[in-house]
C-alpha cells in the first residue's frame, strides 16, 4: 500500500503532465507556425491554417451526416413483439384491442422521430450546432493566420529596409 506522501506526489505529477503536455504541444505548433511563416515562400506558412480549416470542415460534415442519419429511427416488430425499441404504434394498439384473432406473424418496420419532437426543429438545431462548432474549431485557424500575418508583415518591413539600404549604396 502506498503512503499518503507518494500518493500526493503521484497526483501532483499526473496533474502537471496533464497541463504540461498540451502546453508543450501548443508551444510546438506556434513555434512551427512562426518558422514556416518566416520562409521566403508564402505557402509553407499557410499549411497549418489550411489543415485546421479542413479539420473543421470534416467535423461539420460529420455533424450534418450524423444528424441527418439519426433524425429517424426504425422499430422492428416480429409477431407483434418489439425487437429493436420499446415504442408501439397507436395503430397496432388499436388492432390488438379490436381484434379477437391472434395477429398473424409478420415483420413490420415503423419509422418514428427521435428526441426532436417534430422534424421542423431538427434543421434549425443542426444548423445552430454546425455554426457554433464551425466557429469554435476555427479559433486555432484564426490564431495561426494571425501569427502568419504578423510574421509576413515583419518580413515585408525587413525586405523594404533592405531595398532602401541597397538604393542608398
Amino acid at each position: 500500500m502506498a503512503t499518503p506522501i507518494t500518493m500526493i506526489i503521484s497526483r501532483i505529477l499526473v496533474i502537471f503532465l496533464m497541463i504540461a503536455i498540451p502546453l508543450a504541444i501548443i508551444a510546438g505548433v506556434v513555434i512551427l507556425q512562426v518558422r514556416l511563416s518566416q520562409k521566403e515562400s508564402r505557402w509553407p506558412g499557410l499549411i497549418l491554417p489550411i489543415i485546421t480549416f479542413g479539420m473543421s470542415l470534416l467535423i461539420i460534415i460529420g455533424i450534418a451526416t450524423f444528424s441527418i442519419a439519426s433524425t429517424t429511427t426504425s422499430s422492428i416488430y416480429h409477431d407483434a413483439r418489439l425487437i429493436q425499441t420499446e415504442a408501439i404504434t397507436e395503430i397496432q394498439e388499436q388492432q390488438r384491442a379490436t381484434s379477437n384473432e391472434p395477429l398473424e406473424p409478420r415483420v413490420e418496420v415503423v419509422h418514428h422521430l427521435t428526441d426532436y419532437g417534430t422534424i421542423m426543429f431538427a434543421p434549425a438545431a443542426v444548423t445552430a450546432t454546425a455554426l457554433s462548432v464551425f466557429f469554435l474549431f476555427n479559433i486555432p485557424t484564426a490564431i495561426l493566420l494571425i501569427i502568419y500575418a504578423l510574421c509576413r508583415g515583419n518580413r515585408r518591413k525587413i525586405a523594404a529596409l533592405d531595398m532602401m539600404s541597397l538604393q542608398d549604396l
